[in-house]
């Protein structure tokens, strides 16, 4: 939403701050469109679909997600798998 920028990412934070804090051993990264300074993207690897099912059901992160989405216009969650990775 406009204007919420900054507490979206102090969100994004402390939800991924939480994550670590309760043992899930990933990392995300958020980034930002610089098109469209409100579009923000986030992902991160999970170490099997298994761990990424167990985040999502913890209710510290419904909780949290749920801070994030009053902050938002639109939330498109989605599990992506790797295809290809140059480097």
């Amino acid at each position: 939403k406009p204007g919420r920028e900054d507490d979206f990412v102090a969100a994004w934070d402390a939800l991924s701050q939480w994550t670590l804090d309760h043992g899930f051993d990933t990392h995300g990264t958020l980034v930002r469109d610089r098109a469209d300074p409100l579009r923000f993207v986030s992902f991160g690897p999970w170490r099997s679909a298994e761990d990424a099912e167990r985040w999502r059901s913890e209710p510290g992160v419904a909780e949290r997600l749920s801070r994030l989405e009053t902050l938002l216009e639109s939330f498109e969650p989605g599990t992506y798998d790797v295809v290809m990775r140059v480097s």
